[in-house]
C-alpha cells in the first residue's frame, strides 16, 4: 500500500511544462502560455490549445518572452499553484 502511495507522489512530481513567459504581472508572479495540440474526438481535427498559467516566480527572474520550465506546488494564493523551476532561453 505504501508502494501505492509512493508511485502516486511519483507521478504528481514529474508532471512539468514548457512555455513561454507572456507577461510579469506583479512582484514574483508570471503568465506562462503552452500550447497544447488536441485532436477533435469524431472529426480528427488537431486544434492548438493555447493554457495560461499563473506561476510563482520567487527570485524575479523570468523576462517576457522568455522560454521557462514549471511545475506544479503547494498552492501560493487563489490562482498561483506552478512554480519556476528554470529558464531555458
Amino acid at each position: 500500500m505504501t508502494t501505492d502511495l509512493k508511485q502516486s507522489e511519483k507521478s504528481k512530481a514529474t508532471k512539468v511544462l514548457k512555455g513561454t513567459v507572456s507577461r510579469c504581472s506583479s512582484r514574483q508572479t508570471i503568465k506562462v502560455q503552452t500550447l497544447v495540440l488536441q485532436a477533435h474526438p469524431i472529426y480528427r481535427k488537431v486544434l492548438k490549445l493555447t493554457m495560461t498559467f499563473t506561476v510563482h516566480d520567487a527570485e524575479n527572474r523570468a523576462k517576457v518572452g522568455d522560454i521557462v520550465t514549471i511545475r506544479p506546488c503547494k498552492p501560493h494564493s487563489k490562482t498561483k499553484s506552478w512554480e519556476l523551476v528554470e529558464i531555458c532561453e
